[in-house]
């Protein structure tokens, strides 16, 4: 309904200490290095969701350091 009654809002069905975390690491960072933390914070204390096969290389036009971050980790993680 909130999304309906706004357009141009996003809605994020986002966990909410999930979303706790993502504030707290966004004080005096850019949205780059949030991204970054809150990668590693999954690596270190989430499960596995997937695996990457070897060779396999992920591509976009996003930040550098988070495309070496998860190509470097070759998995998927959820957030603890």
């Amino acid at each position: 309904q909130v999304a309906q009654s706004l357009p141009g809002l996003c809605v994020l069905q986002q966990d909410m200490v999930e979303t706790i975390f993502g504030f707290i690491c966004s004080q005096n960072n850019n949205v780059s290095r949030i991204c970054l933390l809150m990668d590693r914070l999954r690596a270190k204390f989430g499960q596995v969701l997937c695996s990457i096969a070897a060779g396999v290389d992920a591509q976009a036009d996003g930040d550098l350091a988070v495309l070496r971050e998860f190509n470097n980790h070759r998995k998927l993680y959820a957030f603890p």
